[in-house]
């Protein structure tokens, strides 16, 4: 930097006195002038360069780029010296050079002017990063502070929990020691005492009674033999009297029912005469007054029979109510399980297997169509049944509404398949389609469709306390899952194939997977809750879940292990088809199951002991 100073007032000078001979003085006079300036350049310089190393300290990536620049301008600095050197040496000789020298000099100054602006730019970069540094700092300081009165909050609450706790202790404490005290009192000995002397007491009467049981056995074990005689005798003696009372019976009651009956013809014909006489007075009913005088009577003389009848239905349905609604439940899956596996198989050969057969096994056609045309009349027979009990369950008005829809909705599904499929039977060339069908042809997805319509509002036509328990779902899945091995069963007659062909298509393999999972471990979760309540229910809910492990098991032989089909798909429907049935006995259909009920039973004898426990106080 002094060099580059230097060179500038020497151009300076040189510039001034352009027509000065290059005389020697003049050389020592610039040789003086530059060494003055030299020192307070260098003065000048020393203080650049400290600031620069203060700035340096500040940022060490600043410091790095300007090295670099610094490095630069050194290595033009050097090469300026170079050229001032030659200047020197030759600015006696050649003055026309003088000029280049001052436009060198010019961008010396531009240069000088781009470090000043470059060294206030990075100055005021080094302000901003303190300044960053300090608001770091402050956030730093802020965010310890929260933290610090977080903690102390936090603190203070654990403080107060363990006095608390320490308080509950020093209460446990005393009713410990007033229940040690109690336990000591003479009352409490007294009873003690008590109950050990019934114990005893107990113990003496059953040992007595046993004894007097095991007396009275033997007696009743030697008397026996003659109390058998004894009896034979009395009926050999009252045998007699008995057929002589039935004869008598029956002679005096034989020509009374017998006068009965016609006396009975006789009011059916005057009465049939009677109103055929009145009907054929009156134009309008002349042509039928023979036919409408025997429908008057026999619907008048049938009423008191039909009225009785009806009031026999109406006690069988209430007493059944419960076994019919679930009856109807489990009907419907098992029919989703049943026509959700039928268009699973269509999709798998791409044909039809209810014609297929139709066409081979005609007679078993007809036998599973019997099958169908009860399963169907049971079902809607159920449907419109159960909107007329009183006992259903506590099912609310919507729950009412939607039940009263399946019931609809069973009777259209079942008759769309008489009318549509099963009276074109006579037809060879006639099937059931796979895809919809625009023109009105039948389909297996108008009747997946239909039966999981069928399905969803029978769910929702279930009391709210049954709808999503647990018993509801796994009845509906063993009943679904023993549909569809049923109606695998029937087509393994027609094709050996067709279990195989089932479970060759994916979505229909691992929707069945997946529900057998749910199942297990549903069955699992169930035999853990059972236990927890009492041995002897922990114990059919382990059964229930070994004989549906059992079943599954079969099932995975037969997918993946390719065991024979025929009787161990049999024994698979059949064994759903026992669990489906177990369930219509035993499975909790109401407003309140058992477990509720003891749920209650306990809080009420809590609050009862309670209660005696403050009146003793």
């Amino acid at each position: 930097m002094a060099r580059v100073i230097i060179l500038a007032l020497l151009l300076a000078g040189a510039c001034a006195n352009p027509d000065a001979p290059p005389a020697e003085d003049a050389t020592a006079n610039v040789g003086s002038e530059a060494a003055a300036v030299d020192n307070g350049a260098l003065d000048e310089a020393r203080a650049q360069i400290a600031q620069l190393q203060q700035a340096a300290e500040a940022s060490q990536s600043e410091l790095l780029a300007l090295k670099d620049m610094s490095k630069q301008h050194q290595e033009k600095a050097e090469l300026l010296q170079k050229q001032l050197e030659k200047t020197e040496s030759a600015a006696n000789k050649y003055r026309e050079q003088t000029s280049t020298l001052n436009q060198e000099l010019q961008e010396l100054k531009l240069l000088n002017l781009d470090m000043k602006k470059q060294m206030s730019e990075h100055a005021e970069k080094l302000a901003a990063a303190q300044e960053g540094m300090a608001k770091a700092e402050n956030q730093q300081k802020a965010s310890m502070d929260d933290i610090e009165t977080e903690f102390t909050e936090k603190l203070k609450v654990a403080e107060q929990a363990a006095n608390q706790a320490r308080a509950e202790l020093a209460t446990s404490k005393k009713t410990t020691e007033t229940l040690k005290a109690l336990l000591e009192s003479s009352d409490v000995q007294y009873y003690i005492q008590l109950r050990d002397l019934t114990s005893d007491s107990a113990e003496y009467a059953t040992q007595k009674s046993s004894e007097m049981l095991g007396s009275a056995s033997e007696v009743l074990h030697e008397n026996y033999d003659i109390a058998w005689q004894e009896a034979h005798k009395l009926a050999a003696q009252a045998s007699p009297v008995a057929e002589d009372l039935h004869k008598q019976f029956v002679e005096q009651g034989t020509p009374l029912i017998e006068q009965a009956r016609i006396q009975l013809d006789e009011g059916i014909i005057g009465s049939r005469a009677a109103i055929e006489e009145v009907l054929h007075g009156i134009d309008a009913t002349k042509p039928y007054a023979k036919d409408a005088a025997y429908w008057i009577v026999a619907v008048t003389a049938g009423l008191p029979l039909f009225l009785v009848l009806f009031m026999i239905f109406r006690l069988v349905m209430s007493l059944a109510a419960s076994l019919l609604l679930k009856l109807q439940y489990a009907g419907v899956f098992f029919m989703l399980g049943a026509v959700l596996t039928t268009h699973s198989l269509a999709l798998a050969t791409n044909s039809d297997p209810i014609s297929r057969l139709r066409e081979t096994q005609p007679e078993l056609y007809s036998s599973v169509h019997v099958v169908l045309a009860v399963v169907a009349a049971s079902l809607s027979f159920l449907h419109f049944v159960t909107l007329l009990v009183r006992e259903n369950g506590g099912k609310t008005i919507k729950a009412q509404f939607c039940s009263m829809i399946a019931a609809v909705l069973v009777v259209v599904v079942f008759c769309h398949y008489y009318f549509m499929v099963y009276l074109e039977r006579s037809n060879p060339t006639f099937e059931i389609k796979l895809n919809y069908s625009p023109d009105g042809h039948p389909s297996y997805v108008e009747y997946s469709i239909f039966f999981a319509a069928l399905m969803l509002f029978t769910g929702l036509g279930l009391p709210h306390s049954f709808r999503f328990t647990a018993r509801a779902v796994y009845t509906a899945l063993e009943s679904a899952f023993g549909g569809a091995l049923v109606v695998l069963t029937v087509f393994s007659a027609v094709e050996p194939a067709s279990f195989a062909q089932a479970h060759s298509l994916h979505h229909f393999k691992w929707a069945c997977a997946s529900l057998a999972l749910v199942l297990v471990a549903l069955l699992g979760y169930r035999f853990i809750r059972k236990v927890q309540k009492g041995p002897i229910g922990g114990s059919f809910a382990l059964v229930h879940l070994l004989i549906v492990c059992r079943i599954l098991w079969v099932v995975k032989d037969m997918v993946l292990n390719h065991k024979p089909v025929g009787g161990n798909l049999q024994y698979a429907a059949a064994g759903f088809l026992f669990t489906t049935v177990v369930h219509m006995f035993w499975v909790t259909f109401g407003k309140e199951s058992k477990e509720d009920l003891s749920k209650r039973v306990v809080v009420s004898s809590k609050q009862a002991r309670t209660q005696a426990k403050k009146g003793k106080k």
